[in-house]
């Protein structure tokens, strides 16, 4: 898992999973308690209870932006070139 503090991520929640109201919810990741737990900022209070179900499409948390300044490698050692905020955010709001 790479999220981080301060991301902002989307959950998907399929139908079968109950919640159905945090569908399509964006908020940010506050905490990181383990390596493969996240708290996000999002409000659920009140909401239908999450279940368990067999269904082929699994619920996810997504990542949908940030600011990458990663490098971009060309092929050769001396012409990596950065890129600050190369990455687009085309998530719908």
């Amino acid at each position: 898992m790479n999220y981080v503090i301060g991301q902002q991520i989307r959950l998907i929640i399929p139908p079968s999973f109950g919640t159905r109201q945090l569908n399509e919810q964006t908020g940010y990741v506050i905490a990181i308690p383990q390596s493969n737990q996240v708290v996000v900022d999002i409000f659920s209070i009140g909401m239908d209870q999450f279940t368990n179900s067999t269904a082929t499409t699994k619920p996810q948390i997504l990542a949908i932006g940030d600011i990458n300044s990663g490098l971009i490698n060309t092929g050769r050692v001396s012409a990596t070139t950065t890129i600050p905020g190369s990455f687009i955010n085309i998530s719908p709001a």
